[in-house]
C-alpha cells in the first residue's frame, strides 16, 4: 500500500472521534449529575435551618405555647367550676336567697371605693367551706355568695336551694364581715353599719342567672382566646424556603424531563424510515429535512446532508418505478411542506412526469379519482408527528382500490 494512501491516526484522535461520537450521550447525564448534586447539599442546608426553626417552634419553651398552656389550664377549671361546682346545681326560680346591706361611713369620702374592694377582695379568699365544716359536710355546703359594692353601699346576696341553710349562712358571713372592719380600720378609717337584712323565697333571682351566665359567658371566653393563640402559633410555624420549593421543583423537573426522554427515543424508534417503510410495505425511496445526532445515532436514521443529494436519489428512484407512467401521485395524511412540495415537482418533472399531491388524504374528496388514474404512488409523511395507525389505514384505502404503493419518502 501507498504512503499517501496511509493516514496514521494517534491515541489521542481514537479517542476524539469516540467522543465526538457519545457527546450528547456524556453531557447530558453529566449536566443532570451536578445539578442535582447542587441541589442537593444547597438542600441539606437549607434543611439544617429549616429543622432548627421547627424544633424552635414545637419547644414546649416557646412562649406562645406556655401561653396556651395556661390558657387550656383556666379553661378545664372553670369547666369544672361549671359541671361539679355549686353554681349551677342551684335552680334560680325555687332558690332562697338572703340578702344583706351595709353601709360605710368614712372620714375621707375618697377612700370609700377603696374600702369596699378591700372587703370584697377579702371575702374572695376565706374559706367558706372551712367556717361551715362545723355545722354541715361538704355534700350540704351548696351556695352561691354575690358580692358588690357601689357608692357608699356594699351588698351581698346569698343563694341557696334550703331556706335554713341560707339563715344560717347568712349569719356567719354578717359576723365574717364584722371582723373584717377591725383589719381594714388600721389603714381606712370607717364605719360599717347594717341597714337592711331581707329574706326572699322561692321567686325568681336575676341575680343569680346574671351570676351563672357570667360564668358560662368566661368559659367561652376562655375557649375564644385558646383558639386565637392555637391560631396564633400555627400561623407562626416557619414557612418552607425558596431553596425547599427549588429541590422539589428540579426533582419535578427531572422526572418530567425523564418522561420526555423516554418518550421521545419510543417516538423516535417507533417513527423512523424503517418503521414508516415497514407500514407501508414499499421501499424507502428517500427523505428530506434534518435529524438530532442523537435520534440519528439511535435510529440509523437514512438522512442526506442535502437537499441535492435527496432530489438526486428520490430522482434516480423514481426513474425504475415509473418507467412509462407519466403521473407519480404523492400521497400524505397530513400536510406536506410547499418546500419539499417544490422539490418533490422539480424532481419530477426533471424526469418529464406529472406530480399530483393529495393531502390529508385520508379525508380528502380527490383520493378516488386520483387513485382511478394510471400512476405510480408514493406515500409522503413527516416523522415523529404522524400516527402508524393513520398511514396504515391510508395504505389499506390505496389497496382496496386495487392500487399499490411503490415507495416511501420520510420527511422531517
Amino acid at each position: 500500500m501507498n504512503n499517501d494512501e496511509t493516514m496514521e491516526i494517534s491515541i489521542t484522535g481514537i479517542i476524539a472521534v469516540c467522543l465526538a461520537k457519545l457527546k450528547y450521550i456524556i453531557c447530558i447525564p453529566l449536566a443532570l449529575a451536578i445539578i442535582i448534586m447542587g441541589a442537593y447539599f444547597a438542600y441539606v442546608k437549607v434543611r439544617g435551618n429549616e429543622d432548627s426553626a421547627y424544633a424552635q417552634w414545637n419547644s414546649p419553651d416557646n412562649p406562645a405555647r406556655i401561653e396556651l398552656a395556661l390558657l387550656k389550664s383556666q379553661y378545664d377549671k372553670m369547666d369544672k367550676d361549671i359541671s361539679s361546682g355549686p353554681l349551677m346545681k342551684i335552680d334560680p326560680n325555687n332558690a332562697s336567697q338572703y340578702v344583706m346591706k351595709y353601709e360605710i361611713a368614712a372620714e375621707d369620702i375618697e377612700q370609700i371605693p377603696v374600702i369596699l374592694k378591700s372587703y370584697t377582695d377579702r371575702f374572695d379568699n376565706v374559706d367558706l367551706h372551712e367556717l361551715l365544716s362545723s355545722s354541715y359536710t361538704n355534700d350540704q355546703i351548696r351556695q352561691v355568695i354575690y358580692a358588690s359594692g357601689e357608692d357608699s353601699l356594699l351588698t351581698v346576696s346569698v343563694f341557696g336551694d334550703d331556706e335554713s341553710y341560707v339563715s344560717y349562712l347568712s349569719s356567719v358571713i354578717n359576723d365574717q364581715f364584722y371582723s373584717f372592719q377591725t383589719d381594714i380600720n388600721e389603714v381606712y378609717r370607717h364605719s360599717l353599719n347594717g341597714i337592711a337584712s331581707v329574706s326572699v323565697l322561692d321567686s325568681p333571682n336575676v341575680e343569680l342567672m346574671k351570676k351563672q351566665q357570667e360564668l358560662v359567658n368566661s368559659k367561652n371566653s376562655i375557649a375564644d382566646a385558646v383558639a386565637k393563640q392555637e391560631s396564633t402559633i400555627n400561623n407562626s410555624k416557619p414557612r418552607h424556603s425558596i431553596m425547599w420549593y427549588a429541590k422539589y421543583g428540579i426533582v419535578l423537573f427531572i422526572v418530567f424531563a425523564f418522561i420526555a426522554v423516554v418518550y421521545y427515543v419510543f417516538r423516535m424508534l417507533l417513527d423512523s424510515s424503517y418503521t414508516l417503510e415497514e407500514a407501508v410495505r414499499a421501499p424507502f425511496i428517500g427523505s428530506y429535512g434534518k435529524v438530532n445526532p442523537i435520534v440519528k445515532f439511535i435510529t440509523h436514521e437514512r438522512i442526506f446532508d442535502s437537499v441535492e443529494k435527496s432530489n438526486a436519489f428520490i430522482q434516480e428512484k423514481l426513474k425504475y418505478m415509473a418507467r412509462d407512467n407519466k403521473n407519480v401521485l404523492f400521497l400524505s395524511t397530513r400536510s406536506i411542506k410547499s418546500d419539499i412540495k417544490n422539490d418533490l415537482a422539480s424532481v419530477a418533472g426533471s424526469l418529464k412526469f406529472n406530480a399530483v399531491f393529495i393531502e390529508n388524504a385520508r379525508l380528502s374528496s380527490d383520493l378516488p379519482e386520483a387513485l382511478s388514474n394510471d400512476s405510480v404512488v408514493i406515500i409522503c409523511e413527516e416523522l415523529f408527528t404522524t400516527q402508524l395507525r393513520e398511514i396504515k389505514e391510508l395504505v389499506a384505502i390505496v389497496n382496496q382500490s386495487g392500487k399499490t404503493a411503490h415507495g416511501c419518502i420520510a420527511t422531517v
